[in-house]
């Protein structure tokens, strides 16, 4: 009924669904049908000319629309939002549809195309488009994004196709260009292509979002190229061009971006030779808009007096200049035409200064470019020096003042330096090493930010580096070849500041620091040496903030003054040893310490498995605290001071090579899994009278614990001082001590037999709750304040011997009476030992001995020694002695010599301990093998002939045994003997 309407009332129609045109309409008008979400079909009119804006935006249920031949121009956004349109139905001809306007302004949503894809020529779909002869103009976006088009042929007729004619058509296999015109590159064409000679102008669009496209050539019959020829050409890294620099700088790159090849190339050849130091030519007086826009590769760049204006984005984004002088002929600059680049030197009469530069002005001496001529702020570098020193005029250095210096691989900044800007030395990916006055970007840095970083003059851009992220700080990225960092001054290093710098070899580290925050260098896991600059007493005396502070954790080797130290002495003048301080220092071989030194804190010696042999804690030290000498795998001998009395959780835990330890009478505490994982200590000797507190798993898997020599002194067993300890197989309570604590020996099942001396008065619960455990001796005439469960309970038939004519105290005594076997005898102590317990050890079958009974004694050697004689001359092993009073035998040991000892000695057993298979093995033939347990009784007994036999001990109880193997190869017929522990 209206025939051209101002305007329409169907705005925001909710339930329309069907919009039928008439005839008689010219034109639909903006926002006509906006936002009909219900609409599905639209039929227009054979009048209608002109479709406005937005006058189907935001039809999301359309799916087709039917347009007239009539039609003559569609206005922007008319049909955006329109995101389920399918088909396009065209009731004219293919010539009249090239001569249709769609909007202006790169409104690309304008054409219906843009969402339907499959365009309809009289109810046919259009695949094969033919060009009539008739046309010699395609509009812009004709047939943007119709996907259904498989191939294309122009007539000779056409003389210009518009920008984005034929953009976003999928179906299409090969390019498409005229004489004078290139239009379109199909997707994944081509990595390399040369556009035909000839070709004057790139239209817009034409090689968008072309991925693999690596390197272009460019003729130079190229005028012009416009808006977002080559944008997004992520692939893109070599632009060639067949001309000259004159004939470059006279091209024109239309649109505001995207229509120069160098914004994703970045490299520009000109006659097959990357342009570098670029001299402008005197014939140039205007440098054209984008002409240079995105030119890294450019290092320097001439101007001549002869140009007059330097257009907007000339060279926006150049990232790789430093320095511009620009002669004062120039009388304007458009908006960002030095966008990046480090700094402009120039004293003419344009306005709009700095023009994207990072600063106007400055004063050039050599490689280094200052703000004035005092050189103190320091802006830039001419990017031509590979090794920089900067002199000590210099205080501040300003952001992103090294900005892709790429040549860059040493640079040296004095301490009169105090403040370096973000990104100072963003895009250096060549760096090797570099020589800080303090880490960060600011000497006066008191807390931890994203300031006192390593990567903060590194900068947040990436490239072709490491990208880390730092305490949770803002990500930097640090060049991937950097190697080693000297630092020269600062008193602190904060948390977090090397964090992740998994490219650092070494680092330096002056006398001055005195602290180092958490996490420091954590995940610097190619690190291997720190140069310290000061002396042993200072790195002690440096506070870490935890195990990641110390670089030593990653890189093992400290350097003092250049010398490795391997001979580690801690002078006179250091009390204390700071926590961490030489935490995972392999290096290590040996550490003296000073008469001074007090105390060794937490860590202090963590992981220094390059310590070998006598760890001597001098008499002088009080405390060694947690973790400080933990996994100190290569002590093999460990010698505790008098004075010690604390001895931390973990100090000694995975001390895998001690075999004999004593505890000093001075000890106080004994903190958690102190001396865990000492998988071969055999002896303790403790000696502690004046210890008050140790932790319930201070043993922790220290399987070959076999011996336990209760000093003299000692009038206390503390609860559960020697829990779990499974090796032990007997256990004497010296006549000193007069009370046990709870738990004592509690699950210590390897015992068969329990001594307890004479002065005991109280034994507390579970102090002797051990599985195994068959007899019970008490020197103790008055029988000990037991519980009901200080023994294994309802185990009543141990044996309990007791001294004469006291048995029936105990029969009568609380708890002791409930045992059935109490016995008064005469008893005698028989003990057994070593002449040196890294050699081998000794048993005996039961500790004490009634009167007028035997015991047997076994001597067992350990790899490499064999046993000699008994103390007395005897040398028969086993032996069988009868006792009569107290006595001592030392077994005596010497190193293998001859060649039945080496038989001996290719004797293995394995594993050990075992817990249901034991394997034997030798080089020579095994004639028989008997295992025999603590009371001389034989458990297991077997023919080999062969070099191996596998034992099956899972039946065995806890305990230790011994292993008896005849050799056929041994003349002297006797045994060889292995220790075993069953758990």
């Amino acid at each position: 009924a209206m025939s051209n309407p101002e305007y329409m009332v169907f705005w925001n129609c909710p339930s329309l669904s069907t919009v039928n045109i008439g005839d008689n309409v010219l034109k639909i008008p903006q926002n006509a049908f906006l936002n009909c979400e219900s609409l599905i079909s639209v039929n227009m009119g054979n009048s209608v000319s002109r479709i406005g804006g937005n006058a189907f935006s935001g039809c999301r249920g359309l799916t087709t629309i039917t347009i007239p031949s009539s039609l003559e121009f569609i206005e922007n956004n008319a049909f955006s939002s329109c995101l389920h349109l399918t088909a396009v139905y065209y009731t004219g001809s293919v010539e009249e549809w090239c001569r249709i306007v769609f909007g202006s302004n790169y409104q690309f949503s304008t054409n219906p195309l843009y969402y339907a894809h499959n365009l309809y020529i009289n109810d046919s779909l259009l695949t094969s488009l033919v060009i009539p002869e008739t046309i010699t103009e395609i509009k812009p976006y004709a047939f943007y994004n119709a996907s259904c088009l498989t191939s294309v042929s122009l007539g000779n007729s056409v003389e210009t196709i518009g920008d984005y004619a034929f953009y976003g058509c999928t179906g299409l296999t090969e390019p498409i260009f005229t004489e004078r015109q290139f239009v379109y590159m199909p997707y994944g064409y081509a990595s390399e292509y040369t556009i035909p000679d000839g070709i004057q102008q790139i239209v817009g669009g034409a090689f968008e979002n072309c991925n693999s496209l690596a390197s272009v050539t460019i003729p130079n019959s190229v005028t012009s190229i416009n808006f977002r020829a080559f944008y997004n050409c992520n692939g893109l890294t070599a632009v060639h061009y067949q001309g000259d620099i004159v004939q470059w700088c006279n091209i024109s790159f239309n649109g505001s971006y995207g229509s120069n090849p160098l914004e994703s190339g970045h490299n520009l050849y000109i006659n097959d030779s990357l342009v570098t130091n670029l001299t402008i030519p005197e014939s140039i007086t205007v440098i054209k808009s984008n002409v240079f826009s995105g030119a890294s590769c450019l290092t320097s760049v001439t101007i001549p007096n002869t140009v007059t204006s330097i257009y907007s984005r000339a060279f926006y984004n150049c990232i790789g200049l430093q320095c511009v002088l620009i002669p004062s002929t120039v009388t304007f600059i458009a908006s960002e035409a030095f966008y990046m680049v480090g700094s402009i030197i120039y004293n003419g009469p344009a306005t709009g200064s700095p023009w994207g530069a990072r600063s106007v002005g400055g004063f050039v001496d050599g490689d280094l470019i200052y703000s004035d001529n005092t050189e103190t702020y320091l802006i830039g570098c001419n990017q031509l020096a590979s090794e920089v020193t900067i002199p000590n005029t210099v205080t501040t250095i300003g952001p992103q003042a090294f900005l892709n210096c790429e040549q860059l691989t040493s640079i040296t900044i004095p301490n009169s330096v105090t403040e370096i800007g973000s990104g100072a030395f963003s895009g250096c990916k060549n760096l090797e090493e570099i020589s800080i006055p303090f880490v960060g970007g600011s000497a006066s840095a008191t807390s931890q930010s994203s300031i006192t970083q390593f990567g903060y003059i590194f900068g947040t851009d990436i490239y072709d580096g490491v990208y880390i992220t730092q305490g949770h700080n803002v990500g930097t990225c640090i060049p991937g070849g950097l190697r080693h960092v000297n630092i020269t001054g600062g008193e602190k290093i904060f948390h977090y500041a090397f964090e992740g710098c998994s490219m650092l070899h070494s680092v330096t580290i002056p006398e001055s620091i005195k602290y180092i925050g958490n996490d420091a260098f954590s995940s610097c896991t190619r690190l291997n040496s720190v140069i310290y600059t000061g002396s042993v007493a200072q790195w002690c005396n440096i506070t870490f903030g935890n195990s990641a502070s110390n670089p030593l954790v990653r890189a093992h080797a400290l350097y003092i003054n250049e010398n490795l130290v391997t001979d580690l002495v801690i002078p006179d003048t250091t009390t204390k040893i700071n926590a961490y301080a030489f935490q995972g220092a392999s290096c290590l071989m040996s550490v003296s310490f000073s008469p001074a030194v007090d105390t060794i804190g937490s860590y202090a010696f963590s992981g220094c498995s390059g310590l070998i042999g006598l760890l001597d804690i001098p008499n002088t030290m009080t405390r060694i605290e947690s973790y400080a000498f933990q996994n100190c795998n290569g002590i093999s001998s460990l010698r505790l001071g008098n004075s010690v009395t604390y001895i931390g959780s973990n100090a000694f835990y995975g001390c895998s090579m001690i075999h004999e330890l004593t505890i000093p009478n001075s000890v106080i505490t004994i903190g958690s899994n102190a001396f865990g994982n000492c998988r071969q200590l055999r002896v303790v000797n403790y000696n502690a009278t004046n210890c008050l507190y140790m932790a319930s798993d201070v043993w922790t898997n220290c399987n070959l614990f076999t011996i336990l020599n209760i000093g003299d002194n000692v009038t206390n067993i503390l609860s559960q001082a020697f829990f779990n300890c499974s090796g032990l197989t007997s256990v004497v309570i010296p006549n000193s001590v007069t009370e046990i604590g709870w738990a004592a020996f509690r699950y210590c099942n390897g015992i068969r037999t329990v001594t307890i001396g004479s002065s005991v008065v109280e034994i507390d619960n579970y102090a002797f709750d051990c599985s195994n455990l068959d007899t019970i001796y008490s020197y103790a005439e008055n029988p000990p304040s037991i519980q009901y469960c200080t023994f294994p309970y309802g185990n009543t038939s141990i044996p309990v011997v007791v001294p004469c004519g006291s048995d029936e105290a105990y029969n009568n005594a609380r708890y002791w009476s409930e045992f059935t076997n109490i016995q008064g005898k005469v008893m005698y102590n028989v003990i057994v030992g070593s002449n040196n317990n890294e050699m081998g050890d000794a048993v005996v079958t039961q500790e004490p001995v009634c009167i007028d009974s035997t015991a047997i004694i076994t001597a067992i050697a350990n790899d490499g020694y064999h046993f000699v004689r008994w103390n007395d001359g005897n040398t028969d092993n086993p032996r069988t002695v009868h006792v009569s009073s107290d006595t001592t035998f030392v077994a005596e040991f010497e190193i293998v010599t001859d060649i039945e000892d080496n038989v001996a000695n290719e004797i293995s057993l394995f594993p050990n301990p075992a817990t249901d298979i034991l394997n034997i093995t030798s080089s020579e033939t095994i004639s028989s093998v008997e295992i025999v347990n603590t009371l001389g009784q034989v458990v297991l007994q077997m023919d080999v002939n062969g070099e191996s036999a596998v034992c099956d001990v899972e039946n065995l109880p806890s305990g230790v045994y011994v292993v008896n193997v005849r050799s056929l190869s041994l003349s002297k017929g006797a045994d060889i003997q292995r220790k075993f522990i069953k758990e």
